[in-house]
């Protein structure tokens, strides 16, 4: 994508987070409405939503059906936000549509994702896909992709993240994601704590109909390996599923369950199948390019990626790795946004960790690698024990604290945020030929 226009998009950025939707709505109306077009999945929560979106793509695709998927942030390019079935939107359909967008979106500010949305919708629609699986941005009710009326909403795992936007009690955070949910509309509710289910069921239980995955369904993990993971689920609808999957972790198994159930709901979909979603969940990072996701890129020693960015999501990791590699210590490659619960994330790394490598990231939302280093101070002196506390190490970039590692060969785990991975791509592809499918090299942080 021509480099300049996407400068021009991303300095919208300025703006910040705005939510509200008289922006998108103003913006969808000057061009004919095109979600008005659109028959959608919509996903919100705080963590899986990522993965649950790439499964129910990837279902639908093994279904037979021509399908958008809507998702963000983006790793690399741009364009990995906007897909059907599986394929990127090209710079050639994509930039035209900017150039729209940010010539209507001029004279009511739009806001950088507002306008990403509006060419998700449009592009959709021109396509005459069957279906879109969107991914909300952040939080749900006031979120752009909330113009939607959605076949099905789906609500995956809810916990703290973005509080200054969405509020500071897991019932307050959970109304804003289940704003969603619309009236006389099915929705999926993932696993989850006792008061997000009574939130959910008290605000939206009498006007629509709310599917909790737990009620429908049980199933256990049977096998973990490094790269695979064997689960047997039985439905309510369909009974019994055996699955073997490259999305790992007792998180992936709820993030799972949630997409089969959904799917099995979506009864006007008849081609979807017991076998369509045993064959979507298994490929669903070949067909949707679901990356950085527990990934282990690299054996003897494990060098592992994972875009986990609070707390939650980093417990999750962390337990996994305890699961898979018992008693091992790691280097961590970390940094995260200003905003996140950066503490709490290192808090939780700490155990695990012989040696954190802190980069600077090219990213002003970024911490820098000395607040960092001082947080580890902190955590250190609040620690009843400090035998065998790991050590720290501040590098000027993400590079050179990658490097360390290709020349420390020891066990890595490269975690915290979206922006630390995006900055790994090029060298991850070089040294460990990473499969990651770079569409252009017109790179501007996410």
């Amino acid at each position: 994508m021509d480099k300049k226009l996407l400068e021009k998009l991303y300095s919208l950025r300025r703006f910040g987070i705005k939510p509200g939707l008289d922006r998108i709505s103003a913006l969808l109306k000057k061009t004919g409405n095109p979600h008005e077009k659109l028959k959608a999945l919509h996903i919100a929560g705080t963590n899986g939503k990522g993965s649950v979106s790439s499964l129910l793509a990837s279902i639908l695709q093994e279904s037979g059906y021509k399908t958008g998927l809507y998702t963000s942030p983006h790793i690399y390019s741009f364009n990995e936000r906007v897909k059907i079935n599986g394929k990127l939107i090209s710079d050639n359909e994509l930039e035209p549509l900017v150039e729209k967008y940010l010539d209507i979106g001029k004279e009511i500010e739009a806001t950088f994702f507002e306008i990403t949305t509006a060419i998700a919708f449009e592009y959709f629609a021109k396509k005459e896909i069957e279906i879109c699986v969107l991914e909300t941005g952040l939080g749900g009710l006031y979120d752009a992709t909330n113009v939607i009326t959605p076949l099905i909403s789906i609500i995956t795992k809810i916990d703290f993240d973005h509080e200054e936007y969405l509020g500071r009690t897991i019932e307050e955070i959970t109304a804003e994601k289940a704003g969603i949910i619309k009236p006389n509309r099915l929705a999926v509710v993932s696993h989850n704590q006792k008061s997000v289910y009574e939130t959910i069921h008290n605000l939206c239980g009498a006007r629509s109909q709310i599917f909790f995955v737990e009620q429908l369904a049980t199933g256990k993990i049977l096998d973990i390996k490094p790269h695979t993971m064997k689960l047997l689920f039985s439905t309510i609808e369909r009974g019994e599923y055996n699955i073997e999957t490259t999305l790992i972790g007792e998180h992936q198994f709820d993030n799972i369950l949630a997409s089969i159930i959904t799917a099995e709901l979506l009864k006007e979909y008849n081609k979807i199948t017991k076998d369509t979603i045993i064959e979507g969940v298994k490929k669903v990072r070949s067909n949707t390019g679901l990356y950085g996701r527990f990934e282990i890129i690299k054996e003897n020693p494990p060098i592992i990626i994972d875009v986990a960015h609070n707390p939650d999501a980093v417990g999750s990791t962390v337990k996994l790795i305890g699961k898979i590699y018992p008693n091992l210590k790691w280097n961590v490659v970390f940094n995260a946004m200003k905003d996140k619960k950066y503490k709490k994330m290192l808090s939780i790394l700490v155990p695990i960790t012989n040696l954190f490598l802190f980069p600077n990231l090219k990213y002003e939302r970024a911490n820098l690698n000395s607040e960092l280093a001082k947080t580890i101070y902190e955590i250190k002196k609040e620690t009843e024990t400090t035998e065998n506390f790991p050590e720290t190490l501040l590098f000027d970039s993400t590079i050179d604290a990658l490097e360390y590692v290709h020349l420390n060969r020891h066990p890595t785990l490269i975690i915290g945020s979206f922006y630390l991975l995006s900055e790994s791509v090029n060298w991850l592809k070089e040294k460990f030929l990473w499969d990651y499918p770079v569409q252009n090299e017109n790179f501007i942080l996410i």
